[in-house]
């Protein structure tokens, strides 16, 4: 697992890749988001009806959190599934230590904490959590497993990149609350990272995906992916102008 540093967490969304949001034992799809600079800001529209939004405009306007987890290719029925259902046919049920998504539990769907923590994690966590709250340690962490107990947050431990973020302003536009939001700490799979950008990497001698490409979504239960091209720029220019020609003739 990579910690993203912080000047490059605008980049875990330059692809606009389709997420899972999680927000009080809730999930839903998101897609409809982009950056708004490099320094990990970006919009994101919600429908006002949806529960996650409800349950989000429901927090204190400075503890609006949220975890955007990133799926692959395989996992298209997940993603439909959780995108057609709504967390309110839910009863939701919670326990004093980690939140039970149960919307996500009867569709088999395994959570952890982001950054891909167990839950055997919470015994040390929540000792973090106490002396935090003691005042033995003032600097919030973000990356911290105590932070994610303190605010119930989940991912979804299939996902190939957790994100923490954080809302920092909304409009409401047309029915859909567009929120401002910040990207608190992101953590990505070792085979989506390379240093600079998140994409599946290429095993160097015979150029293979390590990983499944991300998707993007076309609209109306259509997803393209996201890959990475392996030619050179000036190779993939000049394959671009012909198909274009060919488009021509």
């Amino acid at each position: 697992m990579e910690n993203v540093p912080k000047h490059m967490l605008s980049r875990m969304l330059y692809a606009n890749p389709v997420c899972i949001l999680t927000v009080g034992g809730n999930a839903m799809t998101l897609t409809w988001l982009t950056c708004l600079d490099n320094h990990g800001h970006f919009l994101a529209s919600l429908n006002a009806k949806r529960h996650s939004a409800s349950l989000l405009m429901s927090q204190p306007p400075d503890q609006r959190l949220f975890v955007l987890s990133v799926p692959t290719e395989g996992m298209e029925a997940l993603v439909w599934s959780i995108g057609s259902r709504s967390g309110r046919e839910d009863v939701s049920s919670e326990s004093d230590s980690h939140p039970a998504p149960s919307k996500l539990l009867d569709l088999g769907v395994a959570t952890c904490l982001p950054g891909w923590r167990s839950t055997d994690a919470f015994a040390q966590a929540e000792h973090q959590l106490k002396e935090t709250q003691r005042g033995k340690k003032q600097k919030v962490d973000a990356s911290a497993a105590s932070f994610s107990i303190q605010h119930g947050l989940v991912a979804l431990s299939d996902c190939v990149a957790h994100l923490i973020c954080r809302v920092e302003e909304v409009q409401d536009r047309h029915g859909h609350h567009v929120l401002f939001c910040l990207i608190e700490a992101a953590f990505v799979k070792h085979a989506y990272w390379d240093g600079k950008n998140f994409a599946p990497l290429r095993d160097p001698a015979t150029r293979e995906l390590l990983g499944k490409p991300y998707f993007s979504f076309l609209g109306t239960k259509c997803f393209a992916v996201t890959i990475p091209l392996s030619i050179a720029p000036e190779t993939a220019s000049s394959s671009l102008e012909s198909e274009d020609q060919k488009v021509k003739e």
